[in-house]
């Protein structure tokens, strides 16, 4: 009868036991999601209001996205490297948009997002944008061990030599102004060769001497020529 009870008791144990993995399983999963979709709607509501709003009232709505993720339940700004860098670039609006109104306040805005940014590259190192980020800010004199304004760059482009405009557009505008680029820099070639609309490719050199200015363009649009080219022979 013994042997009968302890295998009962086994089996009831491990069945307990069973039972509490998946709850933690299923507590995971589910912190995982929330920490995910806490940073999407914080991004998609900090995106709206740049592109709708201006002043106090932008200010109001950066507030409330950077608020989404300060308050989600899965504390996604603890452990999150998506979360922090989400919250980093809101804190990067937040200064901007402080900046006409409030100096102190953009600049505790501006060193809230380089600590952020901080933090999450320490989890998730390979982010372009973070890099760029960082060292937009070290240019701007926020304060951080982690790399000076030509490492951040470096570090952004070792991530991703090709990037989306909103990181290739400001990272070259800061090396070009330090003077870290040569004329015939491979990295301006990277930014002419990318598939950007032509407006975009304009906007992303307008800062350069005209006659680097100009040469960017002419790789661009030979570039662009050619991708069109190879598009009508594949059909």
């Amino acid at each position: 009868m013994a042997p009968l009870t302890l295998k009962t008791g086994l089996a009831l144990t491990a069945r307990i036991a069973a039972a509490a993995l998946a709850l933690v399983l299923t507590g995971g999963a589910a912190i995982v999601a929330e920490a995910a979709g806490a940073t999407d709607r914080a991004l998609r509501h900090a995106h709206a209001a740049v592109n709708t709003h201006e002043g106090a009232m932008l200010s109001e709505e950066l507030a409330g996205a950077a608020a989404i993720l300060q308050n989600s339940w899965a504390r996604p700004l603890a452990w999150h490297a998506g979360a922090l860098e989400a919250l980093s670039w809101i804190s990067t609006q937040r200064g901007l948009a402080a900046q006409t109104e409030a100096a102190p306040v953009a600049t505790r805005y501006f060193q809230e997002s380089a600590d952020l940014a901080v933090q999450g590259l320490a989890r998730a190192p390979v982010q372009p944008a973070a890099w760029a980020r960082l060292a937009g800010l070290a240019d701007a004199g926020a304060q951080q061990a982690r790399c000076g304004v030509r490492a951040c760059l470096n570090h952004s482009w070792r991530a991703a030599r090709m990037a989306q405009a909103e990181t290739a557009c400001p990272r070259l505008q800061i090396a070009y102004e330090h003077g870290f680029l040569r004329r015939d820099d491979v990295r301006i070639q990277w930014v002419a060769r990318a598939d950007y609309w032509g407006e975009t490719i304009r906007r992303c050199v307008a800062f350069m001497r005209p006659a680097d200015m100009f040469r960017a363009l002419m790789i661009y649009e030979q570039d662009r020529a050619a991708r069109e080219a190879r598009r009508q022979f594949s059909n």
